[in-house]
């Protein structure tokens, strides 16, 4: 089973209420966003500030990108969704490129160009070593964080990386 949530919030709620009760997010056929990222990952977000945050950004994100985020039970499932996708792909993992922001916000305009991105993110063990051949492996820190708290710091990126293409007050 894949778990997919979409950043499209046709007839968004405010409410207190809304945000901590599950649902389904779907993309309006009437919206077209400019760029589309894919967030591969283990295991859900489990606490509701985790997603409140993500809805916060995701929201802020939309119309001019959209974020996929799809959930894996395992590693061998977690490949699988890999496999399917087309684009460019980034492994985060620690060992990998470490970039600021203003590197990430080149690396990802770069990648919007030519089509798709997809960041994996791999579960407590990190990813597998199939994966980190596949893609070019990025880091997000030199610290460690837990992968449910990388989906929120790299979203944010992302927002930022938006941003400094504006040229917006947002990235100081």
């Amino acid at each position: 089973m894949v778990f997919v949530t979409t950043c499209w919030l046709s007839g968004w709620n405010k409410s207190v209420k809304s945000f901590l009760q599950p649902r389904s997010i779907v993309q309006p056929k009437n919206l077209c966003a400019l760029f589309h990222v894919s967030i591969l990952s283990q295991g859900k977000i489990k606490e509701r500030w985790l997603t409140l945050a993500m809805e916060e950004y995701m929201l802020r994100l939309r119309p001019h990108v959209t974020i996929e985020l799809l959930w894996s039970r395992d590693d061998e499932h977690l490949l699988q969704l890999v496999s399917r996708r087309t684009g460019c792909l980034y492994c985060l993992d620690p060992a990998g490129t470490t970039v600021n922001s203003d590197e990430f916000k080149k690396l990802l305009y770069r990648s919007f160009e030519r089509g798709k991105v997809n960041f994996v993110i791999g579960g407590p063990e990190g990813l597998p070593k199939e994966l980190k051949s596949k893609g070019q492996l990025l880091s997000l820190s030199q610290l460690t964080f837990t992968h449910q708290m990388t989906r929120l710091i790299l979203v944010e990126q992302i927002y930022r990386a938006t941003q400094i293409h504006k040229g917006t007050a947002y990235h100081k």
